[in-house]
């Protein structure tokens, strides 16, 4: 069965307005949405880690283990993955979720030099060396960018949507 005005399938959404040209333009992958929404996440992401290690610095236990700050640590690193991927999702809704990921991972990259400068000048790396990086973390980290930066490329997609 075919639609009579456009001749295509009936139910393939053509000229409907719900298939394919209700879809946002743009490429899947956008390199310049992705760098962006990186770059305003590593933004983020260093003055919190400065923060981070300052509080390290100044608490009793130079390594942090007893702090209540960790946590609201922890949750700026996730708002910095949700705004990269917003700014990522935003500036590609044809690819938000994808651009929204990416760019949570890539502030995630990034400031892995900016946290291992930042403890190579507080000179206590070997103290805290088992802070630095570990497996988990690592994997726990990639998790977490990815999760949340897909997270705010969502809603970054639909509000660029909702403006067209």
């Amino acid at each position: 069965m075919t639609d009579e005005e456009t001749g295509e399938p009936r139910g393939s959404g053509a000229g409907d307005g719900r298939g394919a040209a209700a879809q946002p333009d743009g490429p899947l992958l956008d390199p310049r949405a992705i760098a962006r929404g990186a770059s305003i996440g590593l933004a983020i992401i260093v003055p919190v880690t400065v923060v981070g290690a300052i509080l390290e610095r100044t608490l009793d236990d130079p390594c942090g283990a007893d702090s209540h700050w960790i946590a609201l640590l922890v949750i700026g690193l996730f708002a910095a993955y949700v705004i990269a991927g917003f700014a990522a999702g935003s500036a590609a809704p044809g690819g938000a979720l994808s651009n929204g990921s990416l760019a949570g991972l890539g502030a995630f990259v990034l400031w892995i030099p900016v946290r291992l400068f930042i403890y190579a000048i507080r000179g206590d790396v070997a103290h805290c060396s088992h802070h630095i990086f570990t497996a988990g973390q690592i994997f726990g980290q990639l998790l977490f960018a990815t999760a949340f930066g897909m997270l705010g490329g969502f809603f970054g997609g639909r509000r660029a949507s909702a403006r067209e």
